[in-house]
């Protein structure tokens, strides 16, 4: 959890694109994660915001810390 949220800290602060994020934890399993996050368009997310040298070093620490690569899906609201 800590590593999320020093993460989600860190894009709220240096991405003027990101529209807020919120951190969600399993009530029945306290390791499931799902993190909402509000973008202006998919192509931002991918792009440049996947690009940023914050996101690229969690990425490579995660395989320490998570069980398994992200379920990363696109709403609309």
């Amino acid at each position: 959890r800590r590593e999320l949220e020093d993460l989600i800290a860190t894009v709220q602060a240096t991405e003027p694109d990101c529209g807020g994020i919120t951190l969600l934890q399993g009530s029945n399993d306290a390791a499931r994660f799902t993190l909402v996050e509000r973008w202006p368009s998919q192509e931002i997310f991918l792009g440049p915001h996947m690009q940023e040298p914050h996101i690229r070093s969690f990425i490579e620490r995660a395989g320490a810390f998570l069980a398994g690569p992200p379920d990363i899906s696109f709403w609309r609201g």
